[in-house]
């Protein structure tokens, strides 16, 4: 696994913790960034003693938050105009992913943000979609927060404490959380049915 993207990770790692405030922002931008596995690789620097795991905890949320922001603003900000931007055509922006997220959001609230941080396909587009909802901010920065730091911390001590066999671990590890987070949002829209269908 750190041979797929050593030399990349490599060259963020020489610029300190900078580097990962900067890889979690082209993350949260949505860019083809492998996130997971160079929080993985951040944790098993952490573990090797080149990096202090808290201050590359706070470094990676602080990265991820500001990331996220400048989607959501630029969702916000371009709303139903986002089929006029060139970037449309890239598979992880279309203007039907970015509508049908921001239905989701619409319909089930800004909770789904919090386990969608494990759905790399959501992830990519959750906070443009947040923007283009116009998402209350101080909601969308605590459930987003909230997201972060538990996506971050989960691959940060997956890197520090499975280091050596991170490789497979990335691989399965990927697989449960991606289910139980599609299990939490599933629970999540259950809830918000059964409040809507309800009698008084």
């Amino acid at each position: 696994m750190l041979d797929g993207f050593g030399r990349l990770a490599d060259a963020v790692l020489t610029l300190g913790y900078g580097g990962i405030w900067l890889a979690l922002v082209v993350e949260a931008l949505g860019l083809p960034f492998p996130g997971d596995a160079a929080l993985v690789f951040y944790g098993f620097a952490a573990a090797r003693g080149d990096l202090n795991w808290g201050l590359a905890f706070a470094a990676s949320v602080i990265g991820y938050l500001t990331g996220a922001l400048v989607s959501y603003v630029t969702g916000r900000r371009l709303g139903e105009r986002w089929e006029q931007v060139p970037v449309r055509h890239a598979v992880w922006l279309d203007g039907a992913r970015l509508r049908q997220a921001a239905g989701r959001l619409l319909r089930y609230g800004p909770l789904l943000l919090v386990p969608g941080r494990f759905l790399p396909g959501w992830r990519a587009v959750s906070s443009y979609a947040a923007g283009a909802a116009r998402m209350d901010l101080r909601a969308f920065l605590v459930y987003t927060g909230t997201g972060a730091g538990l996506w971050c911390g989960a691959w940060l001590g997956v890197g520090y404490w499975f280091g050596e066999n991170a490789d497979w671990l990335l691989q399965t590890a990927n697989k449960w959380l991606a289910g139980l987070a599609a299990a939490g949002t599933a629970a999540v829209a259950g809830l918000w049915l059964y409040r809507r269908t309800r009698p008084d």
